[in-house]
């Protein structure tokens, strides 16, 4: 049996695919994660608890030795909605409800991943990681504690 969101996953996956890989992503699964520099970056796809709707979340933390492989092991998360020039439309398009099984893949593109691909490419380093927390996302994304200090002497 097919899910209802299968359509708009996979334009969503290839649309990631297509974008992140050339910025240095790697895919595993339904997460593109990239190292090689002072702060590691993770965007993951998931499905909420429903079924019901697709969720982008992206991910940074310090590189380690050895590397965090789970979301919950970076220290800071911030949603899709919370990334500046994410268009209403786009996440609308994540929604089972909204999206009338229609998949717009230009709208996923320039409302959705561009503006992810856009963060993620400028953040190396954890002064241009403060520098995208204080304008490229809204204030409420999840900041470990640990983090939190060191971001506000960059």
């Amino acid at each position: 049996m097919t899910r209802p969101l299968d359509g708009v996953e996979r334009v969503l996956v290839d649309l990631l695919d297509e974008v992140l890989a050339p910025r240095g992503f790697r895919r595993r699964g339904r997460t593109w994660t990239r190292g090689g520099h002072p702060v590691l970056a993770m965007v993951t796809l998931q499905r909420e608890s429903s079924f019901a709707a697709l969720l982008v979340t992206i991910a940074f933390t310090p590189a380690t030795d050895p590397a965090p492989t789970t979301l919950r092991q970076y220290q800071v998360r911030i949603r899709a909605e919370r990334v500046h020039g994410v268009s209403v439309q786009a996440l609308r398009a994540l929604d089972l409800g909204a999206a009338g099984g229609v998949v717009d893949r230009d709208l996923l593109r320039s409302g959705l991943v561009d503006p992810i691909a856009r963060l993620v490419a400028g953040v190396t380093d954890l002064s241009s990681l403060a520098v995208a927390l204080g304008t490229e996302v809204s204030r409420n994304v999840f900041v470990h504690a640990d983090l939190r200090d060191a971001l506000s002497r960059e």
